[in-house]
């Protein structure tokens, strides 16, 4: 339930610009589904329901791209019964032998699960065998006969008290008890020297240990588990973890942990895991999509959000105002379409709301409006076009009269204004010190590639601030920028943003919100 009462700071009443869906958690209900992602729901499961049981499926897409929603969503469509367990792999995202925390959270799950009989589906005995096989270390002995030197050694003294036994034997003195003794004494000592003791520092590295083990085991589940039941298991985050762990674990799921019954679902981003995989195989020419042919039986690419449905979303966060349709155009005219993404770029759009209500600043004392959209602006332009943030915000720091004329024109809100012919050359001059004199800005061929990649960057970012021109939502007047600015730098860290370096940079961003606003 929505909490609508405004946030207090000191006298100053700030109603909130979004709603609670701005909190980066996936859906679960299909009511509130805004991404169209519910229509896709059939297709999606006569798709995999061609193939046969022991099915593993890739759901693919980047980063925020609402896989976990899709799944969540595709599993509230079921008919059939299932058991759910999750395992994130980024909670052991440092762990060497990701399989076996794998294997552990699924005997975890279903050690409290009973069948239709009302037997449980893992005996208590073979749970503890696993769990102590993988858990504790063990002592192993064995005996080993191959060392030559030892044979001829031990083959030596042995010999040497059996001729002492047989000289003695035709004397008074000779025990026959003494005698016997002796020489089994000496057979053990012979036995013993070839007795191993390999004594493991932890529990076993590596899951071909307990394949046998693990045999006995499928053959059990499949006469414990009801045949209508099907053990669902979502692996969610495998492109947060180390390369090495991530591909062990991929490969263990697919020659061990095809149980019958079991469908097993990898929600990743392949295009995060494609460099990684080249480098552990030391090739550039294996795609992402090649090595997990081996492994994925069922792909599925998440389409892209089409328009319609990203512009049903983002007024699904906003709360009413007579600017949300500006907002939404922006949106549109950035090309951000990340669900998650958008989600991040409106939480800070509403904390720098928030910060410049609250401060007594020059704007209130001028009893100004606060212009939300050019907030969302600036915010547009620091994620999606540095280079234009970056001239902006060198501009405010610097007071460069060669930047002047750039910054006027992409920060006033006139729509005729005309583009200055030298704002390229000015961001190119200024940010990056690369500055044509002896070339004709026309002449491109001979810039470097870096440099071209980076005009066309700057090229997009101009053709955004031509499509969000608007006199009612610019600033005219650039000491007003000073406020923006400085409001849009205070809050850009005021929520949750972790950064990891494992597969590839991934973020996750939660957004932190006072009194429920």
């Amino acid at each position: 339930m929505q909490n609508n009462k405004p946030y207090l700071s000191g006298k100053i009443s700030i109603p909130s610009l979004i709603t609670d869906r701005c909190i980066d958690e996936p859906l679960i209900d299909m009511r509130k589904d805004k991404l169209g992602f519910s229509a896709l729901l059939d297709s999606f499961s006569q798709y995999i329901n061609i193939f046969k049981s022991r099915q593993i499926i890739g759901i693919y897409g980047e980063w925020g791209s609402g896989k976990t929603t899709f799944m969540n969503l595709y599993l509230k469509s079921l008919k059939n019964k299932y058991i759910k367990i999750e395992f994130d792999a980024w909670r052991f995202k440092d762990d060497k032998n990701l399989w076996k925390s794998f294997f552990l959270n699924i005997l975890n799950n279903l050690k409290e699960e009973k069948n239709s009989n009302g037997e449980p589906i893992i005996a208590g005995k073979r749970y503890e065998q696993f769990f102590n096989k993988l858990c504790y270390s063990e002592d192993k002995v064995t005996f080993d006969f191959s060392n030559r030197k030892k044979w001829s050694f031990v083959g030596g003294i042995s010999l040497v008290i059996f001729l002492v036994i047989l000289l003695y034997s035709n004397s008074p003195q000779f025990d026959i008890y003494n005698a016997i003794l002796t020489l089994i004494t000496s057979l053990v000592v012979f036995f013993l020297s070839f007795i191993q003791i390999r004594r493991s520092r932890g529990p076993i590295d590596s899951f071909f240990e307990f394949d046998k083990e693990l045999n006995l085991f499928k053959d059990e589940l499949a006469n414990t588990l009801d045949k209508d039941v099907t053990i669902i298991i979502l692996v969610e985050n495998l492109d947060r973890v180390e390369p090495k762990y991530a591909i062990e674990l991929l490969e263990s799921i697919k020659t061990l942990f095809e149980f019958e019954g079991f469908m097993y679902f990898i929600l990743c981003d392949p295009t995060i895991l494609e460099k990684q995989i080249q480098e552990m195989y030391k090739t550039e020419t294996l795609t992402a999509e090649t090595y997990l042919q081996k492994i994925i039986t069922i792909p599925f690419f998440l389409p892209p959000v089409d328009t319609y449905n990203i512009e049903r979303y983002i007024k699904s966060l906003l709360k009413e105002n007579d600017f949300n349709e500006r907002l939404v155009h922006y949106f549109k005219v950035s090309g951000v379409k990340n669900p998650r993404k958008i989600k991040k770029i409106l939480v800070e759009m509403e904390m720098t709301y928030r910060f410049m209500k609250s401060i007594n600043n020059d704007l209130l004392k001028q009893k100004q409006d606060i212009k939300v959209p050019f907030i969302l602006k600036l915010i547009i332009l620091k994620y999606e076009y540095s280079y234009i943030f970056q001239l902006i915000k060198m501009y405010v720091e610097t007071k460069n009269n060669k930047l002047e004329n750039a910054a006027k024109y992409i920060l006033n809100g006139i729509p005729e204004t005309p583009r200055p012919d030298d704002v390229t050359r000015v961001i190119l001059d200024e940010l990056l010190n690369f500055s044509p004199r002896d070339t004709a800005m026309n002449d491109r061929d001979n810039y470097p590639i870096s440099i071209k990649e980076t005009m066309v960057k700057i090229s997009r970012g101009l053709n955004f601030i031509d499509k969000t021109r608007n006199d009612k939502y610019g600033i005219s007047n650039l000491s007003e920028l000073n406020a923006y600015l400085l409001s849009v730098a205070a809050t850009g860290k005021s929520y949750d943003e972790k950064v990891e370096f494992g597969i590839g940079l991934s973020l996750d961003v939660k957004g932190k919100r006072k009194n429920g606003t």
